[in-house]
């Protein structure tokens, strides 16, 4: 089982854990898992359990799980710039693909010969 596997493995037991109510074995499960995923984890576990899981997070490691959270937003916001950028960029070559096209290789002569 890969690394990516058991992670989500254990993502899963702790959710069933916590809809089932047994909190022994999700505070076992919370107490070894990296604190990136415990922020992952608060994003996905519906409201009523933030808190609960909240709970159970170790004092110490409180701001790197808050830390992870606003990493994760951070990377998240950044991709959907990037794919908006990528859009109006492929947009724009489609709609001028000479100008363009000129525009991006250095070569001015193909932006004249496309508008008269």
């Amino acid at each position: 089982m890969n690394v990516s596997t058991r992670k989500e493995a254990g993502l899963v037991a702790l959710r069933e854990a916590l809809d089932s109510g047994t909190l022994r074995p999700a505070q076992r499960i919370v107490a070894v898992i990296h604190p990136a995923e415990i922020a992952l984890l608060l994003e996905s576990v519906p409201p009523h359990q933030r808190e609960l899981v909240w709970s159970m997070v170790d004092p110490e490691l409180e701001g790197d799980v808050l830390v992870g959270s606003l990493t994760a937003e951070l990377v998240e916001h950044q991709q959907r710039i990037q794919s908006h950028g990528l859009r109006l960029i492929e947009a724009a070559v489609q709609r001028h693909p000479r100008s363009i096209g000129g525009a991006l290789c250095g070569d001015r002569s193909l932006e004249k010969s496309e508008h008269p």
